[in-house]
């Protein structure tokens, strides 16, 4: 391939990395905060254990002041930052079904449906007031299966 092929494709990936964010005369103002917000890394710089040096045991330089100070739950068997993700998902799920089933929502809506599924099953004296009947039909169908094969079909 010839050299000034080369330099070309250099010079235009180097002019598409230009750091400088483009203006214009509509630009919002909640999209301009976030692109002249400073990038982060997401490293927890205060979770590094200073005095562990990296090249002797860089699993505790980087993380030994966390297992330092953090508690594994009672309920878990280990503890890290997906476990801390998957309990803070789950929190904030509950969180949006009990906000859809406090609320009155649009009929047909996904929030309705949500909530109304949740309200039914929190709602333990009409399940022991109906007990088994809303499935009775279903213990039907499978009283009447004659054979293995039927249970497929």
């Amino acid at each position: 391939m010839k050299k000034w092929i080369v330099s070309a494709l250099a010079l235009a990936v180097l002019a598409g990395c230009n750091s400088e964010p483009e203006t214009t005369a509509t630009t919002d103002a909640p999209a301009a905060a976030a692109v002249a917000a400073a990038p982060t890394s997401g490293i927890t710089l205060n979770h590094f254990d200073q005095a562990v040096r990296a090249q002797d045991d860089l699993y505790r330089h980087v993380n030994g002041s966390w297992l330092k100070t953090t508690e594994i739950p009672a309920d878990k068997s280990n503890y890290g930052s997906f476990t801390k993700l998957a309990d803070d998902a789950q929190a904030q799920l509950k969180t949006i079904i009990e906000t859809a089933a406090a609320s009155q929502n649009a009929p047909g809506s996904e929030a309705q449906k949500v909530g109304d599924f949740y309200n039914s099953y929190m709602n333990e004296a009409k399940r022991e007031e109906l007990g088994l009947k809303p499935v009775e039909p279903y213990f039907a169908e499978i009283d009447a299966l004659k054979d293995k094969s039927a249970l497929a079909a």
